[in-house]
């Protein structure tokens, strides 16, 4: 869970976000789902919060199995209301069969995109970051304020996917790929810059480069 403040905050991105759907990579329970999809509603727009989640492996496991975990999560969009304005795809993008079938689902123009997954945002730029509108809203959770602690405990997946996510934000952030806005503890809120127009190419040359820095701050090398 996120702090309180990341939640009313996300409402009011969806509530001022300018014309366009919405994507959440990494939905759990639907949380933050909740709280972009009543900004959708409260807007009164006729645009859809599309949530990608799997269902299975890391927290969710706690739960039981992705039945499980697909009910729960449904069961409390359906308790707001919201199923008219939250889609869920319950989808791993792991998996290139799978990515492919979500991009041609998802087609933009996007007004925002969030980020609280397994840390992969490399993957998840290549897939939409040309999705979404010039000024989009771009938010990213799981990076650390303190990167010593991060560091501390390179033995836990928790702290694995905070390096990943804190050097590609830096990569994406060093490119103006992305401009940084504001941070709430571990969530940052920043926007796609308004002179980015044209589609941006991403390489697996440059992946396997930033997997090697990810690989030498884990010690996994």
């Amino acid at each position: 869970m996120m702090p309180v403040r990341v939640y009313k905050q996300l409402y009011r991105c969806a509530l001022e976000a300018p014309d366009g759907d919405m994507l959440e990579i990494g939905a759990a329970h639907g949380a933050a789902s909740i709280s972009l999809g009543l900004g959708l509603r409260d807007a009164n727009r006729p645009f859809r919060l599309f949530a990608i989640e799997k269902c299975e492996g890391g927290s969710r496991d706690a739960y039981g199995s992705s039945e499980v975990n697909r009910r729960i999560l449904e069961g409390n969009v359906a308790r707001y209301d919201l199923a008219g304005h939250v889609e869920i795809l319950t989808v791993d993008l792991s998996h290139h069969e799978v990515r492919q079938s979500t991009e041609g689902h998802i087609r933009g123009p996007l007004a925002l995109i969030l980020h609280d997954a397994d840390g992969e945002l490399y993957r998840d730029f290549m897939l939409f970051y040309n999705l979404l509108r010039p000024g989009a809203t771009v938010i990213i959770d799981d990076l650390p304020v303190d990167q010593a602690a991060y560091r501390s405990s390179m033995d836990s997946a928790r702290t694995r996917k905070f390096v990943k996510a804190r050097i590609y934000t830096d990569h994406f952030v060093g490119k103006g790929l992305i401009e940084p806005m504001f941070q709430i503890r571990h969530t940052l809120f920043a926007r796609k810059p308004v002179n980015i127009v044209r589609d941006t190419q991403f390489s697996q040359a440059e992946l396997n480069v930033l997997r090697e820095s990810i690989a030498k701050a884990t010690n996994h090398s």
